[in-house]
Formats: C-alpha cells, structure tokens, sequence
C-alpha cells in the first residue's frame, strides 16, 4: 500500500462531505444494540491493547473489558508497538489499532474475533500512535522517510486506502482530535528527535482547517526538551495538551539506542528498550481556546516534581483526569475553572490509561494491578481493583 499526496478530487469530496464523529473517548451516538455478546441492549466497554514492552515475537492482544463483568474479549492482534485504539462510528464493534513507530496497524471485529492486518509501504514509513473516524473514513498520524516529516493521512475504514493528506505542520505527529464541529483538526506534534543535549524540540499542536488543509493556529511549547504528546477535547471544544519531558542521558547505552531507533532493521526492539529505560521529568499542561489561543498554563513544578510522564486524559461530568505515570499520581481537574480537583496517590499502581464511563460516572484508571474505577462526583476511589493486564490507552465504546 503506497501512501501517496496526489489524491482524486472526487475522493476528496467524497471524504469532505461526510460530517465526522469524533470517537477517541467520546460518546457513539446513535448506537443502541447489536449482536455482540448475544444481541444484549448496547453497554460500555474498555478496550485496549497490550503494552508495546511486554510484546513478544509479534504477539499482543486487544482486550474489551465490561465494569461489572470483568474481560469479555481477548483478541489475538500481530502488531510489535501497538499504542492507540479506537473504534467506527457506526459499527463500533470494529476497533483498529495503530502502532507508534511501526508500519502496521489492523481491524479487530468484536464480534466475530477477525483480525484484518495492514502495512505501510516503505522502510521509513510508519504509523505514529493514534487515529480517528471523520465518517466513514479513518485519519492517523504518520510519519514518512527518513527526515520523519508528519502527515495525518485520510484512509477508507474497508481496505485503508489512503484518499488524501493533511499536513500536521510539524514532526512526529502523534494525536488528533477534531473540533468545530469536525472542520478543524488538532493535532499533537512532539518535534525533534529527543536528542543528547537540551534542546527546544519545535514541538507544538497545529489547528489545520479540513477543507483547505490550511493552518489555522500554531501553538509552540516553549520549554526545553518538552513535548505535546495527547490532547483531549473538552467543553466549548476548548482542547487540553498533556506535555512530557524525557530526561538527557548522555551515557554510551542512551547513545546506542538512539542510534538503533534510526535503523530501520533494529528499529522495533531499540523503541521498547527505550521506553524501558529513558527516564521522564515533570512537564507542563497547556489549555488552549478553540481557535488554539492559549487559555491557561500549568508550570511543570505544579505538583512539586509529580507531574512526570503525563500519559493519558480523559474527560467526563466537568471534570478532566490525567495519569502521571512515573509520578505514580493521577490528578483531576475542574475544567471550567482549570484548578485542581484532587490528587490519588497510586506509587505501586503504575496509572497508564484512563477513560470515563457515562452510564455509571466513573472515571477508569489502568494499574499494573489491574483497572481501578473512580467515582466522577466525589473522586473516591473504589477499594476493589478488576484484575486485567497491563496495556497502553484505554478507550471506551458503546457495545
């Protein structure tokens, strides 16, 4: 499958005309049952997939777990760095994952437990994390050639034939979010390459117009070797940007896995060990207006050095919740007043994921233990923890 820029203009309308539906943690509306799990009136599931890190010889899974039922689903899936997952619109039963770095990504029907895989051509090309539904097509952020230039490519969900490209108007793409109304694309370029020495990395979220794939609004991070990483969409689509920091190791082992990452033929095992070695510091949260005007800053040393390796948000009941993985901490936040709500200390817990579930008011929280469920209203955590294994984002679907 060849990714190409000179797209049909009659694809182009097609896809352009087709108002969207964002799904990367937001509500399927419209879906009211079908046959999954015997045909039972539609509920809310947790889907994701394995951690990239515990991926051995090709082999991961996609999991769909029930709250009050436990693991309903475990789906043998053949990706290496499996990373965002999210599901059609109208058929929520077809869950794709993408991987971050790596050509691949795939189909998993809930249903019938078929797996559809795909490949990006090209030893430089590859898929970077996340991806959402506008209609009937899917839009993932990517990376082509060697100078990892990034693009948020438009495929048909049936055979992921690319239709066009939008330009991410920077490097390494890595979420998406539509707002406006599905006009206006958001998206989270992380920059430059994490390299040995402090750097501002060019890292920034561009707001792109849809129909002229123009760029609407440039929002730069400003602090050295910081980096917007995932965006959530809330109220007024005012839209929150999670930022990391990766600590400078300048020792000979960081050096050659730097090197590694940039050979396509030890690139897949050189970015898990990576992520198992490179240590994060404390970064900061931006919240940007709709038209990308940035609304407030919270400063990396808010929660006195805890706010390390900001990974996932979800929002839900006015509130936003983000987990800090190596800070061991997840924070909620008052949305309309961008003040901090609560803090749970989870030290042993490891928080990876989070989502929030509208027909019980909880907020999902992914441990190394398992899924810890939080109340929305009162934030109290709920003693007993689902036992599931560990993955990378949660996402929620109606089923």
């Amino acid at each position: 499958m060849q990714l190409h820029s000179g797209i049909a203009k009659q694809n182009r309308r097609e896809f352009l005309k087709i108002s969207g539906a964002l799904v990367l943690g937001g509500t399927l509306a419209g879906c009211t049952s079908w046959s999954f799990l015997g045909g039972r009136k539609s509920r809310e599931l947790i889907v994701f997939p394995s951690d990239p890190v515990l991926v051995k010889n090709g082999l991961c899974y996609l999991y769909a777990y029930e709250k009050t039922q436990g693991m309903v689903a475990a789906i043998p899936i053949p990706l290496e760095l499996p990373h965002g997952c999210f599901s059609h619109p109208r058929e929520p039963h077809r869950v794709y994952v993408v991987e971050q770095g790596g050509p691949r990504a795939c189909e998993v029907n809930l249903e019938t437990k078929a797996v559809r895989l795909f490949r990006l051509e090209g030893e430089y090309n590859s898929f970077y994390g996340h991806g959402t539904f506008h209609g009937d097509f899917l839009l993932t952020t990517e990376v082509e050639g060697e100078g990892k230039q990034g693009k948020v490519t438009v495929r048909r969900a049936d055979d992921f034939k690319a239709v066009d490209v939008i330009p991410s108007f920077g490097r390494l793409p890595h979420d998406l979010r539509l707002i406006g109304g599905s006009k206006v694309l958001v998206v989270a370029n992380h920059g430059n390459d994490i390299g040995a020495k402090p750097a501002r990395l060019n890292s920034c979220v561009s707001y792109v117009d849809l129909d002229s794939k123009k760029l609407l609004h440039r929002c730069e991070v400003e602090e050295l070797d910081s980096y917007a990483s995932h965006l959530e969409v809330l109220a007024g689509d005012e839209v929150l940007v999670g930022c990391r920091k990766t600590a400078q190791k300048q020792d000979e082992a960081s050096r050659k896995i730097r090197q590694r990452i940039a050979d396509p033929a030890t690139h897949m095992e050189a970015m898990k060990d990576a992520w198992r070695t490179f240590e994060y510091q404390q970064a900061p949260l931006y919240w940007l207006g709709a038209k990308g005007e940035r609304l407030s800053h919270t400063a990396a040393d808010f929660l006195g050095g805890r706010m390390r390796n900001t990974l996932s948000l979800a929002y839900g009941a006015g509130v936003l919740g983000i987990t800090h993985l190596e800070g061991g901490i997840v924070s909620f936040w008052d949305v309309k007043t961008k003040q901090l709500k609560k803090v749970l200390e989870l030290p042993a817990g490891k928080p990876h994921g989070i989502g929030y579930l509208e027909s019980s008011r909880h907020f999902v929280i992914g441990l190394v233990t398992g899924l810890a469920f939080v109340d929305a209203g009162t934030l109290e955590l709920h003693p007993e923890v689902m036992k599931a294994p560990f993955g990378v984002h949660l996402r929620k679907v109606w089923a």
